[in-house]
């Protein structure tokens, strides 16, 4: 199974997907454990050269208790920050056994209870620009405090072995270009609906009805029928791409779904500039190119191109047409797992004749 993935070795779009953004890490103390403050080191999977985080990356995080407030108060939600602070040159992070310890012991579970959404919440990762893409694993070193200095440095073991604390994470960040162009050379930003990143990227390579080229805005008299061809890309450098959509938008509202009008076929498009075609592994999601032949974590599909014989499935009536292109990649960003944290889009209109 693939290391630092969510749901590793699952054959759909849920599957191995790695993280971005900002990571919370979760995890809990034993009850033997001597922990006073804490902080985290990371190293490149699988654990060889340990490092601390860099610090812009050690994210604190505030938690609420039900309960009086401290030192006494009224009921309600109370927050508390847990925020990195540097005691005798180490950037550590106070845990809530010796926040409890130090405030009012015995009403901890009694009388003051912590919100359960960040009970074990130890840190929230700040990656985005700060640490390179690739597979890491972290673990935490602890400390106790005597006198206002910190005591007994320790990597904790995982409770009831002898191994170190830690935990693997993947992370795959998106790069973003500046306007005017994007890294592929298509226009991208304010003005455009094409992002400035090519993680993932979406191009059309060439719309051709009855094997003739069509430039953007192109009138076209199709009343005698024949064929549509559409190159395009959907491709992803970092290999983690989760699916890909193409539909024609007309009318009032009105869709098209063009991968699954009657006839439609998909194969592997030209190989054009930096992007190689996608070879037989087209998908259109990671779970259909798995079935192709991608190997686990890896899909970066490619230049595809989708083929129907009868463009009246595609072109149903006399209108401007937009065809409207997403790709998608399987990265969480930043706790959200849906498919639009890390996306492209490319639209590319024409008025047809039927």
């Amino acid at each position: 199974m693939p290391a630092g993935y969510l749901n590793p070795g699952t054959p759909t779009i849920f599957g191995d997907r790695p993280y971005a953004g900002v990571i919370p890490i979760f995890g809990i103390f034993g009850a033997t454990a001597t922990a006073d403050y804490y902080a985290f080191e990371y190293s490149p999977y699988p654990g060889a050269t340990w490092n601390p985080v860099p610090p812009a990356s050690m994210g604190g995080f505030s938690c609420q208790f039900w309960g009086h407030a401290l030192p006494a108060g009224p009921v309600g939600w109370h927050p508390v920050n847990f925020l990195p602070s540097v005691i005798d040159g180490h950037l550590v992070i106070e845990s809530r056994a010796h926040f409890e310890a130090n405030n009012d012991p015995a009403s901890w579970g009694v009388t003051r209870f912590w919100d359960a959404a960040c009970e074990r919440l130890l840190m929230n990762w700040i990656t985005d620009g700060l640490i390179a893409d690739g597979t890491y694993q972290l673990r935490v070193r602890s400390w106790t405090l005597a006198a206002g200095h910190l005591q007994n440095e320790t990597v904790l073991p995982l409770c009831d072995t002898t191994a170190d604390n830690g935990v693997i994470v993947t992370l795959d960040n998106q790069v973003v270009t500046g306007p005017p162009t994007n890294l592929d050379g298509y226009p991208c930003g304010p003005g455009t609906v094409h992002l400035c990143t090519i993680e993932p990227d979406t191009a059309f390579v060439s719309v051709r009805i009855n094997g003739n080229k069509l430039a953007a805005c192109a009138n076209v008299d199709a009343r005698a029928g024949g064929s549509l061809e559409i190159d395009f890309v959907a491709y992803d450098p970092d290999a983690h791409l989760a699916y890909y959509s193409l539909q024609a938008l007309y009318g009032d509202s009105l869709v098209v779904d063009l991968l699954s009008v009657a006839g439609a076929t998909l194969s592997a498009g030209p190989a054009t500039g930096p992007v190689p075609s996608s070879g037989p592994q087209w998908g259109p999601d990671y779970g259909a190119a798995l079935a192709q032949g991608a190997v686990s974590p890896n899909w970066k599909g490619g230049v595809i191109t989708l083929t129907i014989p009868n463009l009246h499935n595609a072109f149903p009536e006399t209108c401007c047409y937009t065809l409207q292109l997403f790709a998608h990649k399987r990265t969480i960003v930043s706790c959200d797992d849906g498919f639009w944290g890390h996306y492209n889009q490319s639209d590319f209109s024409l008025t047809v004749i039927v």
